[in-house]
């Protein structure tokens, strides 16, 4: 054989080996009625508080309440939220977005999607923003790009259209504790 051809055996050798998930250690004590726990799930769920920070021009801070599972199913990180919250801006004029919103996140890559409905207002005129949201989550935390459209005055100032932030939970009170094997 040609090192090209052990190279390429080699190559395709470890990466079936990466996305098949077959264990490290084979000697291990598996439970062959199942792959490789494949359907096993461990989450907790928890009434949390929300924190978060946004950014881009303006600056606004978060604070919330929450209802937030995380855990894992079979060998993949899950988590999962929907909450209440406000945004505070961070200036001399004060803007502040009563919110709604909820987002999901896990698998190999622990990619977050989320939405929220955002009313924003500076106590003289308002604006109602819808904002979807890609990035990364783990367990109580998330990093995220989101987008603010608006549904209502167009010409609201003081609202970034792009935002990039980041929420963490903090766990107040457990409410479930799910195990299946």
């Amino acid at each position: 054989m040609t090192k090209t051809t052990l190279t390429l055996l080699l190559a395709l050798g470890t990466t079936l080996r990466c996305f098949a998930q077959i264990p490290v250690d084979t000697t291990a004590n598996v439970d062959t009625n199942r792959v490789f726990y494949k359907y096993a799930i461990d989450q907790k769920q928890y009434i949390s508080i929300l924190t978060g920070y946004h950014y881009r021009k303006s600056h606004f801070a978060e604070l919330g309440i929450a209802v937030n599972r995380y855990g894992r199913k079979g060998r993949h990180p899950v988590a999962w939220a929907y909450f209440v919250s406000g945004e505070v801006k961070l200036d001399k004029k004060t803007i502040i977005g009563p919110k709604i919103g909820a987002w999901a996140a896990g698998g190999q890559s622990a990619m977050a999607l989320g939405i929220n409905l955002i009313y924003y207002t500076d106590f003289e005129q308002s604006s109602l923003r819808l904002r979807p949201e890609i990035g990364i989550g783990l367990g109580r935390f998330k990093v995220f790009y989101g987008y603010n459209i608006p549904l209502t005055n167009r010409d609201f100032e003081g609202i970034n259209r792009n935002v990039f932030g980041m929420a963490v939970l903090f766990g107040v009170k457990q409410t479930k504790h799910i195990q299946k094997n």
